[in-house]
């Protein structure tokens, strides 16, 4: 089996400026074409949404509904916010109680997004029947994660279920979920929240590492500082984006997945991508939203 196979998974982790995503499995210049959708904003110029890879995304028109608040600083916002939808590739999925999984959710969600898009090559990787590396998971039992959860509750994610039985922990400390993607997809074992894997300090986990046959070691999986220049920052995402990466989001204390974000007319990041939290209340990272919804905030 070839890298080519698939396309490449990076957790890009934007934590409060942090970027963690799955690119793609095939490599990015095989991947997709970008996702965009454009509109025209309320004061008349046209803007541009550049989507996660191959999710049928909703639309400012029709999906997308506006409703005012007033934040904890005092600024006027409005969010838009459009209802999740099962089968169009994106997920939600939310925590139940306090715990702190925000991590272990939108590694879920990134999960069954990237298996979303490597179907095909995964149908062909089992049909060669890989053997089971020491140490590791059987390839073959991948096959009870690919069932994608048909709504919200964690509880119907099988990959959740993983991942918060080999991270959870009595202190419910918590990860960064490229950790967690590495560990489901190479194999490699539970680490300190404040480590990154490298392919030198590889140890297994017989819980993971379906994919090791494939990958080996070598991460897809990439953890940056987002830069504290804003038009730095705006440039990368949509780099990003346009290269079939799926990026989960670190700020103010919580783990989102971003599945799109928004570009005025001079091609510069608009306030708030688009993305959703894991939790039933609002937070204020780079947008307002309530879990249930995928939403983009403004607020002046």
């Amino acid at each position: 089996m070839k890298h080519t196979l698939f396309s490449r998974t990076m957790a890009l982790c934007l934590a409060a400026a942090l970027l963690l995503g799955m690119g793609p499995l095939i490599a990015p210049s095989v991947s997709a074409a970008e996702n965009t959708a454009s509109y025209q904003a309320a004061d008349g110029t046209d803007h541009t949404i550049y989507w996660a890879q191959g999710i049928t995304a909703p639309t400012m028109s029709e999906d997308f509904k506006p409703y005012s608040f007033t934040d904890a600083d005092g600024a006027n916002c409005t969010l838009y916010s459009a209802p999740y939808v099962a089968g169009h590739g994106w997920y939600d999925l939310n925590k139940e109680g306090e715990s702190n999984r925000g991590y272990a959710l939108t590694a879920a969600n990134l999960t069954h997004w990237w298996l979303d898009q490597n179907s095909a090559y995964i149908d062909k990787f089992l049909e060669k029947n890989p053997e089971q590396m020491e140490g590791l998971a059987k390839p073959a039992d991948v096959a009870g994660y690919r069932t994608a959860p048909a709504a919200q509750k964690m509880t119907d994610s099988a990959v959740y279920g993983l991942y918060d039985q080999a991270y959870g922990t009595a202190e419910d400390a918590g990860y960064h979920p490229d950790l967690v993607l590495d560990f489901f997809l190479n194999g490699y074992a539970k680490k300190d929240e404040t480590e990154v894997n490298s392919p030198d300090k590889f140890t297994p986990s017989n819980q993971g590492g379906f994919f090791y046959p494939v990958f080996g070691k070598d991460l897809l999986t990439q953890r940056d500082e987002a830069s504290k220049v804003y038009a730095d920052a705006s440039k990368n995402l949509k780099e990003y984006l346009s290269q079939g990466y799926g990026i989960g989001l670190a700020a103010g204390g919580q783990v989102m997945t971003l599945w799109g974000a928004e570009y005025d007319k001079s091609g510069s990041l608009c306030t708030s991508p688009t993305l959703t939290t894991g939790t039933k209340q609002s937070s204020r990272a780079w947008s307002a939203m309530p879990s249930t919804r995928t939403a983009r905030a403004t607020c002046a």
